[in-house]
């Protein structure tokens, strides 16, 4: 992994991992916000996207439609309906 996909990370369940994630460095500690909302099943996933449960940018169709895998720019596969467009 490179810092520059790291900074560039579009998937929604991505970047809320990366930023619930410490850090290593004591003078860049943050507050962690818990991640919210309902964990998903590994033997029993929720229909259309598995993570949409917990993901702060979930609309009704995360719920209903599963995303496709899909190359994103030069970055890695991302499936995620919003995957091109720019994190919040």
């Amino acid at each position: 992994m490179t810092a520059g996909w790291l900074r560039a990370c579009l998937a929604a369940a991505a970047a809320v991992l990366l930023a619930s994630a410490p850090s290593i460095d004591p003078r860049q500690r943050r507050a962690q916000a818990p991640l919210q909302g309902d964990v998903p099943s590994p033997s029993r996933p929720p229909p259309g996207c598995a993570f949409h449960t917990r993901c702060p940018r979930a609309e009704p169709r995360c719920s209903q439609e599963l995303p496709v895998l899909r190359a994103v720019g030069a970055d890695p596969l991302a499936a995620c309906h919003f995957a091109e467009e720019t994190p919040t």
